[in-house]
């Protein structure tokens, strides 16, 4: 059976004989970015088998990995408080995911953002970040598209940010780090489903470059917010 990572696009393949009989459908974790699967054997009944299967499960790299059993699937996603990003937030407090593996231009971001109100947490590597937002909704993420050594053109991160539901990412501001694009460039943005573009030669200007990116958020969604919350609280009686 050919599978796809739907976060980092990772490609492999498991044995037809290594599948469970009496089940439906299979889960387990990406062995590449850790993203959690789940297969519709049904649905991929009916596609005939490639012509010869290597042992176990082989991603891109080559690395062979076993299936996981239901209950260690189950434990893969089941709550761990390891992974929390923060013990205690108090309510109404701003809080921001910073993933930069430069420790100077982490601490650069990290003071603009606690200038800004946010209370930061930085992911120490694509695992950890991807972990940190299933426990936690942030307010702001500041992503460079080469963190962690991953490929900018598909960093894993920034493709899960992508694949939030539309309630979940419209409450969030993401800012991309880049050498690529020149700060504030919007069309870039837009394509990168980010919100905001900041060339990595402007690292000393970031936190004039995020505050005026979030001022042009809120008031592009002012309404639409108004309008939401006069909804739910009409709802709500």
């Amino acid at each position: 059976m050919e599978i796809n990572c739907p976060a980092c696009q990772a490609g492999f393949r498991i044995p037809d004989e290594k599948l469970p009989k009496d089940r439906d459908a299979i889960a387990f974790s990406c062995p590449k970015c850790a993203h959690p699967i789940t297969v519709d054997l049904q649905e991929k009944a009916d596609t005939p088998p490639p012509l010869s299967e290597p042992p176990g499960i082989v991603i891109e790299d080559d690395t062979p990995v076993e299936p996981e059993s239901s209950a260690e699937s189950s434990a893969d996603l089941s709550y761990d408080a390891a992974d929390k990003p923060f013990d205690f937030v108090e309510e109404g407090q701003l809080t921001a995911l910073i993933c930069e593996s430069d420790p100077g231009m982490a601490r650069k971001i990290n003071e603009a953002l606690e200038n800004l109100g946010f209370r930061c947490a930085q992911a120490e590597s694509t695992l950890a970040a991807i972990k940190y937002m299933r426990y936690h909704v942030f307010d702001m993420v500041a992503l460079n598209e080469a963190f962690d050594g991953q490929s900018p053109e598909t960093n894993p991160i920034r493709m899960f940010i992508s694949r939030l539901p539309m309630s979940t990412r419209r409450n969030m501001f993401v800012t991309l780090l880049t050498d690529r694009f020149r700060t504030m460039d919007n069309m870039a943005a837009y394509n990168l489903s980010v919100n905001q573009v900041i060339d990595t030669k402007n690292i000393d200007e970031i936190e004039q470059i995020i505050r005026r990116g979030l001022d042009d958020n809120n008031v592009f969604y002012s309404t639409y917010k108004k309008v939401l919350a006069a909804f739910l609280a009409t709802d709500a009686v």
